[in-house]
Parts: C-alpha cells; structure tokens; sequence
C-alpha cells in the first residue's frame, strides 16, 4: 500500500514512494536519479497556472527541495557500492536542479506582480524585501543556490571518491535547509 500524505490525496503528485525510497538501506529496485525526473514528470505543470502564486513557489520549492534530498541521498547512502557509478546521474540531476532555481524565481517575482498581499508574502516579509544590491532577497538567495549547485556539479564531474561523496551530500543538504528556512517547506 504506498505512502499517502494524510488528508492530501489530490496534491500528493506521485511522491508517495519518495519515504520509502529515502529511507531504504537495502538494494533499490529502481534506479534514483530517474525517480527525480519522474518527480517532475509527475507534477502538474499545466494545472499550475490555476493554484494561487503563493501555492505554486510552495509547491516548486517543495519538488526542488525533494531533489536535493533524493541526491543527497544517493550520495551519502549506498547500499551496493555503486556511488562511484552514479556519479554521471546525480551530476545531470544537481545540473537540472540548478536550471530549477530560475523557475523558482520567475514564479516568485510573479508572486509579488499577481499577489503582493498574499499570505506567503507576509509571512515572511524580510525574504520579499529589496536589499541594498537592488534585488531582492529571495533572488539573491536563489541565485546563490544556483552559484552553489554548479561548483557541486564541477566537483562531481573531477572525480569521485567516497568522502567527496559526503561532503557533496553535506552541501546539498544545507541548501535544502536553506529552502526550508525561507519558504517553511
């Protein structure tokens, strides 16, 4: 019987498995790095535009935040020995994370033009203020995710090695954290 989020049946867009797959130290069945691209492939891309813009950067940080955890996990946990070999997978995913980060944006600058009072706005004001460098604080933040995600990519691509593979999984769970802290996802 998979996972079914309680009370969320109609927005849980095939996430359902990610507990199960995220916990498992036994062999994997299916291969993760395509489970993110299924992710994507799952959500409602064209139901989108009719959720509210404060629901729509809610539900793109969610699926960027499930990726992160989903490389993290491939790199941190095991089970067979084939990290090394995943290398190339994992690397593609963080790649198309990063590209994810300008969506993000996009949607939440649409969030301050179609609903600038919204709930999520005020929320956490700080996060949609302008800073000193003229942007705002979500794009910087954003972006810095971006600038981040592609010196992980770099580092995938040298060469790896099993502390390499920590390290990484250490970084990518500190951007998600930082997602997590400035949108509560």
């Amino acid at each position: 019987m998979p996972f079914v989020f309680p009370g969320d049946q109609e927005s849980n867009n095939g996430l359902h498995e990610l507990p199960s797959l995220l916990c498992s130290r036994t062999s994997i069945n299916t291969p993760i790095p395509h489970l993110f691209e299924s992710i994507t492939q799952y959500s409602p891309k064209p139901c989108l535009k009719y959720f509210h813009p404060g629901r729509k950067i809610l539900h793109e940080c969610r699926i960027f935040k499930v990726g992160l955890d989903i490389q993290a996990n491939i790199l941190r946990c095991d089970p067979d020995g084939r990290g090394k070999e995943r290398h190339a997978d994992v690397s593609r995913a963080v790649a198309k994370l990063s590209a994810q980060t300008d969506r993000i944006i996009d949607i939440a600058l649409g969030v301050l033009v179609k609903a600038p009072d919204s709930e999520i706005i005020r929320r956490n004001t700080a996060f949609w203020n302008r800073e000193d460098d003229g942007h705002y604080k979500f794009e910087n933040v954003f972006l810095s995710m971006e600038h981040d995600l592609v010196h992980i990519t770099l580092a995938l691509n040298k060469g790896p090695c099993q502390c390499n593979c920590n390290d990484i999984a250490a970084r990518l769970d500190r951007i998600a954290r930082k997602v997590s802290f400035n949108l509560n996802v």
